[in-house]
Parts: structure tokens; sequence; C-alpha cells
């Protein structure tokens, strides 16, 4: 995430006056003052310092700057809501609060400790509390059609949550239609439990962030995402399940908690930036543990030289025909495969992290794969010998 608020005239000032900085410390922020520099100035060197820190992935670091300037300029709201993005980067949602709360105090005109104290309860599953800061943002902004489309899909969701029941433990939250079975609930934690240890273990990770799990029936589930007949579940941050009348068929409800507990994983490990063919292929990989389905479409598209371009496969299938879905997903399940059968899971983990690095598929699989002389079109190429 680029932090852009700094102002480029403080960044001029970092970048100008050595006299600022001192060798970096294991324990103390990288800067020593001079007294020509006023106590405002120290603390704009703080402010950037910590974010460069940030930036760089050196959290704790960026705290202690961020906290040095403070210190200094205990009513500036910048500092709170840097301290809010480092809290969340260690997945501290208390911290997180406070320091957007206090944010907001300090900052009574400025927009962004509003969309984040949205962002951060809507996450959390609060969406009584999420709703104020989007209504006060519409307010200030009534022409902005996107905040009133956020609004409507709030509260559609709060309409639609209010009568369900919620089951927790220490990482996976459950809301569940009251019109569902109680039992449905308990398998589902079961399952997620299951899948992050498998998964964490596979992938070497482990988040400690809270994961809302909403299952719904399946009318509510099509109204509220909007997503196809075929759609058996969705992860925009929150992990969404239809519910089917009748039998629930317990080894399809688990295969589809590990699909899409992985798009979480996936999704924290890339920073978001890996293209829907390789979230959608190691979601496949991941959930092959508790189902083995079959490649109906694959071999006929192989012999008929119809596969579909990887480039074309970058963004959701949510827009295509069961048929084309269908390939889309045995496609890029059996490519993600191949690289793991040949390459292993740390490897796919690698990947992850270099998307994480905004770099294209091209580039990601370069700083993955150039150590074996291979990119992604070799790649391509062999697995499609293979097939």
């Amino acid at each position: 995430m680029r932090l852009s608020f700094v102002p480029v005239t403080l960044f001029l000032l970092f970048n100008t006056a050595p006299a600022l900085m001192a060798q970096p410390d294991s324990h103390h922020p990288p800067i020593t003052m001079s007294e020509n520099y006023s106590p405002a100035e120290q603390a704009e060197a703080y402010l950037i310092t910590g974010q460069k820190e940030l930036e760089a992935g050196e959290v704790d670091a960026a705290i202690d700057s961020f906290v040095a300037g403070q210190r200094l300029q205990p009513e500036d709201g910048r500092f709170s809501l840097m301290l809010a993005l480092a809290y969340q980067t260690l997945s501290q949602p208390e911290l997180v609060e406070t320091h957007l709360l206090e944010a907001a105090r300090l900052m009574p005109s400025a927009d962004d400790p509003l969309h984040l104290l949205f962002r951060h309860y809507y996450m959390a599953g609060d969406l009584a509390a999420a709703e104020p800061y989007l209504v006060e943002l519409i307010r200030r902004h009534p022409g902005d059609e996107q905040l009133t489309r956020n609004l409507d899909k709030l509260r559609l969701e709060m309409t639609v949550e209010q009568e369900m029941e919620s089951d927790l433990d220490n990482i996976f939250t459950i809301r569940i239609d009251s019109a569902l079975d109680e039992e449905i609930s308990a398998l589902a934690i079961e399952a997620l439990q299951d899948a992050y240890a498998e998964q964490g273990s596979l992938l070497n990770h482990y988040p400690q962030k809270q994961v809302q799990v909403i299952l719904y029936l399946r009318d509510d589930y099509d109204m509220m995402t909007g997503s196809p007949p075929w759609s058996a579940g969705r992860f925009d941050g929150k992990i969404r399940i239809p519910i089917a009348a009748g039998a629930l068929d317990s080894t399809l409800f688990r295969t589809i908690l590990f699909h899409e507990y992985n798009h979480f994983l996936a999704q924290q490990l890339s920073g978001g930036r890996a293209p829907a063919w390789f979230y959608e292929g190691l979601a496949m990989v991941a959930e092959s543990s508790q189902h083995q389905g079959s490649l109906r479409y694959l071999a006929p598209a192989v012999g008929a030289g119809q596969l579909v371009p990887f480039s074309r496969l970058e963004k959701s299938f949510l827009s295509l025909d069961q048929e084309q879905v269908s390939l889309a997903y045995e496609q890029s399940y059996s490519f993600v495969s191949y690289l793991r059968e040949q390459f292993g899971w740390h490897t796919l983990k690698d990947l992850l992290l270099a998307y994480d690095q905004e770099r294209s598929t091209e580039n990601a699989f370069v700083a993955v794969f150039s150590g074996f002389g291979l990119d992604f079109n070799q790649l391509v190429r062999e697995w499609e010998s293979s097939l």
C-alpha cells in the first residue's frame, strides 16, 4: 500500500537534510535530531521515516518512529492514522480501532479515518458500527456513486444478517441464517479448523486475523452477492457460502470451505495481486485433499487446441458461462497442480509472495523460476506437453 498523504516538500526536507539522519539502531528510530530543527520538523522526519519503514515491511521500526513523532506533535492525527495502518499489518484489531478513532477525533475534516473505520468495522462483521462512517462520507460527497452503492449493499447485508446466529472460535466467526440447522455451523468450524492446520502447514502461514464466514440461504446469497447460479461460494474479504435446501452434502461442504479458506490465505500472502487463474487453481489444489474432482472439459479442449490463454483468465471468472467457467477452473487447477508436483508447495508460496511485490505474471515467474532456467511461457509449454 502506497501512502501518499505526506507532502512532497517534506520528502524533500527528508532527502536533503542529512543532519536529521543517523545510522539505524535495532531499538530506536534511525533519527537523531539537530537543535536547528523545530519539534514540528523533527516530527515530520519521524513521519516520513516511519512511512518508508512501513512500506519496507519494517513494522516494529515504523511503530517506533510514529510514536516518537507523536510525542513531539500529539495533536497531529496523521501519527494515529499511520499507527492504525501499522497495527493492521500485525493483525491487532483493538489497537487499530483505538488509533483510527483517535485519528478521526484529531482530523475531523479528513476522509481517510472514516474510510478506514468503515472498512475496519465491516470486515469485523460489526455492520451497525460501520454504517455511520459511510453515511458521513456520503454527506460529504453526495454525488459519489460508489459510496452510495456501498451503503445500499451494507444495508442489504444488515437486513439479511439481522436474523442470523453467530458462532466463533479463536480465528473464525460464523454467521448462519436462523432457518438453517445449527449443526451446519459446527461442521463449518470443524472444517475450517482442519483447513487452517492443513493449509497452514503446506504454506507455512498461520494467520491470526479473524475470518468472517457467512452461511446464507441460497436466495439470500444470490441477492447479496449477485453471483451466477453455478457459484458455490465466494471470498470478497469474507467467506460467503450458500446452503441449498434439503440434506447437506458434508463432503462437498468441507470441500467448498477448504477452497474459500485458501482464497483468504492466498490473498493475504499475495496482497490480492495474483491473477484469478492462480487463485482458483491453488484453491482447487488445496481442496483436493477433501474431494478429487474429474476433469471433463480439459482433455477435449487440449485435443481441439482450444485451451484458454491465461492472459484471458487474469480477472474474475464470474462473467463466464457454465461451460467456459468449467474449462477455466480445470485448466487453472491442472497448471497449478503441475507446478506443485514439479516444484512443491514452498515454491507456490514464493510465487504468491512475488505477486505481492506488484510483479506481473511474467516478472513473478522470472523472480521464482529463473534459478531453474525457466519462465512463465516455458512452464506453460511444458505443462501442455505433459497433458
